[in-house]
């Protein structure tokens, strides 16, 4: 999930996500296209995904993490003039909060695009139904 692969349709406010290029049968070993080969934009990679991780439903739900912080801080939550620096950050550098960048967010809009960006899969989110509800939520509170 990234910004690129979010397509919007605002007359019928209808969502799509494109480009399922790496959502392909995985082998014996977890991986796509073969053992040690991570597939993805890097900034958008997960931590664990970094570490030769077997994706899970959490992995996507950290790059709709570092999706949200962009489109509202209009900036990743990560960058760096080296790939090496840029996928050490992700991997072990805490993320900005979002209310340095974008002041005016709610307190829980800037909690759950935290708890999305946690490090370890397991402090994130478990499933895209909860990250929904709690979108919903914040939806319905904010004027």
């Amino acid at each position: 999930v990234k910004p690129s692969n979010v397509i919007v349709h605002w007359p019928l406010m209808c969502v799509t996500l494109t480009d399922f290029g790496a959502a392909r049968g995985f082998e014996g070993d977890g991986s796509p296209t073969g053992t040690g080969v991570v597939v993805g934009t890097p900034a958008y990679l997960a931590p664990e995904q970094l570490a030769g991780a077997r994706p899970d439903p959490r992995t996507d739900l950290y790059a709709l993490g570092v999706t949200i912080f962009e489109l509202v801080a209009g900036q990743l939550p990560f960058t760096a003039s080296t790939m090496g620096a840029l996928l050490r950050d992700v991997a072990q550098t805490p993320a900005p909060d979002l209310r340095e960048l974008a002041p005016r967010v709610t307190p829980a809009l800037a909690e759950l695009v935290r708890s999305l960006l946690a490090k370890r899969a397991a402090d994130r989110p478990s499933t895209a139904v909860e990250v929904a509800a709690r979108l919903k939520g914040i939806a319905a509170t904010t004027p």
